[in-house]
């Protein structure tokens, strides 16, 4: 029994090394598509195809917090005009904001039916967390908190 214990953690580690091995990977195409360059902080990938409720909630959080330097947003649509009915010009202006209507991050692997945000520290992912319903608004305000202090 033990040796079977033994096995599945062993598969559990090797998949999540190959996670963080894809989400990093997926990081750097990222970055190099987009042009943007962040060693600590935070990237909210905001998908328009996912849960409208979950959306209009971190697209809320943009509008509020889009001008801090450690924080970076993917908006993901396929048509760039929804993107405009949804958020306003100012924040859309900010180069923090980042408009993905060729789905880069959608094929990178980023993006889920729900908000998804990436801790980076030291130029790697620190953590990954899928704002759902049941934890968004919860997330969303340690995330402004954190912002607010500059707590990487």
């Amino acid at each position: 029994m033990r040796k079977i214990i033994l096995m599945l953690l062993i598969l559990l580690s090797a998949c999540q090394a190959d996670q963080s091995i894809k989400w990093e990977s997926a990081l750097a195409n990222l970055k190099k598509e987009f042009n943007f360059s962040l060693q600590e902080g935070y990237c909210l990938v905001i998908s328009f195809e996912g849960c409208s409720s979950c959306r209009r909630r971190a697209i809320a959080f943009l509008e509020k917090n889009f001008a801090y330097p450690n924080i970076v947003y993917i908006l993901s649509a396929k048509q760039k005009r929804i993107i405009g009915f949804s958020v306003s010009k100012e924040a859309l202006a900010n180069p923090n904001v980042l408009i993905d209507t060729n789905y880069h991050a959608h094929s990178l692997g980023l993006v889920s039916d729900f908000p998804t945000l990436y801790h980076i520290k030291n130029g790697v992912i620190k953590e990954v967390k899928t704002l759902s319903a049941t934890n968004i608004d919860e997330e969303l305000h340690l995330l402004e908190l954190r912002l607010q202090k500059k707590l990487l």
